[in-house]
């Protein structure tokens, strides 16, 4: 199966899992802003969608619609995954309301994309607690707008991280971190 069919089956089965939760965009675009398209992201240059995290998609149109070429959006749009939309959290977890976004992690856990208009949304309630629940079972990454200030819960740790920090299990059990540019590792406070 090419990427471009890969892209197609999960779009389709997104789509179908927010079908069956009843659960839709409607105004909410957030999506759109708090997430960056690399340029290597499939459909990404040809749509000229490349931007960086905390900038309105060029086709976006906020609070109005949505997205103008949503018909024929990139595959990188196409398989993205709202997890709110197929039945993560309450309704005080849609995007829109929230100002996150939440997003499965590839190698399992959660990424949560906060609105850099908003920093300190994950702090509040129901969302912290929530947030400290999902953590006890797998990593949450928490990514603060275009600065890519990046909060990695997971356990009872909490870690703040830069781009380019490496974190990896150490001998004790504990998260270590590996400073971008320094090659030290670090313990977890």
């Amino acid at each position: 199966m090419s990427a471009a069919e890969t892209w197609d089956v999960t779009a389709r089965a997104v789509g179908a899992m927010a079908n069956a939760v009843g659960r839709e965009c409607d105004t909410c675009s957030l999506c759109c802003k708090v997430m960056s398209i690399e340029k290597d992201a499939p459909g990404a240059a040809d749509a000229d969608i490349i931007k960086p995290a905390g900038q309105w998609c060029r086709h976006c149109r906020p609070g109005r619609g949505g997205c103008s070429i949503y018909e024929t959006r990139p595959a990188v749009c196409r398989a993205f995954t709202c997890l709110w939309l197929v039945g993560f959290g309450s309704a005080e977890w849609c995007p829109q309301r929230s100002k996150m976004v939440v997003t499965p992690e590839p190698d399992g856990g959660l990424r949560i994309y906060v609105d850099d208009a908003y920093p300190g949304a994950w702090m509040k309630a129901p969302y912290y607690a929530d947030i400290k629940a999902c953590a006890a079972d797998a990593p949450v990454w928490l990514t603060i707008g275009y600065r890519r200030a990046i909060i990695l819960l997971w356990r009872n740790e909490q870690l703040e991280l830069l781009e380019g920090d490496r974190v990896f299990p150490g001998s004790d059990g504990r998260l270590c971190i590996e400073r971008a540019g320094t090659g030290q590792p670090d313990k977890a406070p």
